[in-house]
């Protein structure tokens, strides 16, 4: 099973490989992280990554967030809004503040 590292890991890999892997790096470091506190040990982790967002009305304008499964290593999108405005059809998860 994957540890809080490594699925963090695969969870930025996965939004990378979809919002490319360019545009990724140069916003990394800014971006806003939400993940489980390494007291948590449960077998799906959700992991949110925030890149843009309109202060002014409080929307995330770019971000995703992503269900990573600890024992399988399968990771799967439940929402998210691409660099170039493309929003996820159909969230399984839908961010409030998108």
């Amino acid at each position: 099973m994957l540890n809080q590292t490594e699925t963090k890991m695969l969870a930025q890999i996965t939004i990378a490989n979809l919002f490319g892997k360019e545009y990724f790096k140069t916003h990394i470091e800014n971006a806003c992280q939400s993940y489980p506190d390494e007291q948590y040990d449960d077998v799906e982790y959700e992991y949110f990554l925030g890149f843009e967002a309109d202060e002014e009305n409080n929307l995330w304008t770019v971000f995703a967030r992503v269900l990573v499964n600890r024992e399988t290593n399968e990771c799967i999108f439940l929402d998210y809004k691409t660099p170039d405005g493309k929003r996820m059809e159909n969230p399984i998860k839908p961010i409030r503040f998108a």
